[in-house]
C-alpha cells in the first residue's frame, strides 16, 4: 500500500493531521544516526559516549526528538546522563548521519555526531536516566534545541563490567 498525501496548490501536503516531523521529512529536514553496538570498558566511572554538535555560524537550529537507548546488561543497573556545553578535548569518532527521507534527497545534516569523545568537563547537567538489570531497550523523547555552537554530551555510567550500548538519535534541522 502507498500512502500519497492530498497535496495543496504548493505541492506540500494538505492534512490538518500533518506533523512537524511529517513536514521535515517531506522537506528532507529530518534525520537520523546510531552508534551502533558499543562495548564499554569495564569499569563504574562516568563514560562520555555520545556527543551532538552543532557546528558554528549556523543560522538554523538542531531539534533532537529522541533518543532509542538499549543496553546489555546482567545483573545491575546504568545511569544516562545528559548535558549541555561540555567542554571538548577530542570530538571522537564520527557517526553516519543519514536523511529520514530515503528517496535519495541532497539535504546533508549540518549536526554533526561522534562516539567516545574526550570531554575535560562534562558541561551543565540537564537529566539523567536509571536502567534496571536484564538489558532493555528505551525511547527517551526529551526534546533539545541545539542553535548555533552548541553541543549536548551523552554519558553511560555501568556498575558491572563491560556492558553492551546502543544510542540512537533522530533528529529535525530548520
Amino acid at each position: 500500500m502507498t500512502f500519497i498525501p492530498e497535496r495543496d496548490g504548493t505541492g506540500r501536503a494538505k492534512s490538518s493531521t500533518v506533523t512537524e516531523l511529517d513536514s521535515c521529512i517531506e522537506e528532507d529536514l529530518a534525520f537520523t544516526c546510531s552508534t551502533k553496538l558499543v562495548t564499554m570498558p569495564a569499569n563504574t566511572d562516568e563514560i562520555p559516549f555520545l556527543l551532538c554538535k552543532f557546528p558554528t555560524g549556523q543560522t538554523i537550529a538542531g531539534k533532537i526528538r529522541s533518543f532509542c537507548i538499549g543496553i546489555n546488561s546482567t545483573s545491575t543497573r546504568s545511569i544516562i546522563r545528559f548535558y549541555k556545553n561540555p567542554t571538548i578535548t577530542d570530538d571522537g569518532t564520527a557517526i553516519a548521519r543519514e536523511n529520514s527521507h530515503f528517496k535519495g534527497s541532497q539535504n546533508t545534516a549540518k549536526m554533526t555526531m561522534f562516539k567516545i569523545p574526550d570531554i575535560s568537563a562534562n558541561g551543565t547537567f540537564i537529566n539523567m536516566l536509571i536502567y534496571r538489570a536484564n538489558g532493555s531497550t528505551s525511547i527517551f523523547e526529551k526534546e533539545y534545541m541545539l542553535d548555533s555552537e552548541q553541543n549536548l554530551l551523552v554519558t553511560v555510567q555501568n556498575n558491572e563490567n563491560s556492558k553492551d550500548v546502543h544510542i540512537d538519535v533522530d533528529w529535525l534541522e530548520g
